[in-house]
């Protein structure tokens, strides 16, 4: 799972997959695993259990309704997998059922 979301964060923003030349995007490659770090705990443990811990839980939650918003966006494919690997809090996954079940595509 953590290679997964590594792909992920290296495929949003554009940095060179496992076996490709790496380029100065270190610093970048980071942040963006950081932020997909944060937006996994979260899909984790809950907005409650997550607040507890943290000070950025609203920025989460903004995170969450963006990928309500762009279903094929990074931070969609972040709580897919939370959802789709069983790591997802029961809460998220009664937020998100009605948008998998609704989605014509399948």
């Amino acid at each position: 799972m953590r290679l997964t979301l590594v792909r992920l964060t290296k495929d949003a923003l554009g940095l060179p997959q496992r076996g490709e030349p790496r380029g100065a995007g270190e610093a970048e490659l980071q942040a963006g695993l950081d932020a997909a770090a944060r937006l996994f705990a979260y899909c984790f443990l809950g907005p409650d259990d997550y607040r507890e811990r943290n000070q950025d839980a609203e920025a989460q939650e903004r995170r969450l309704a963006l990928a309500e918003a762009a279903p094929d966006g990074r931070e969609a494919r972040i709580v897919s997998l939370a959802l789709l690997t069983g790591h997802a809090h029961a809460s998220l996954s009664e937020r998100f059922e009605a948008s998998v079940e609704a989605d014509p595509r399948g």
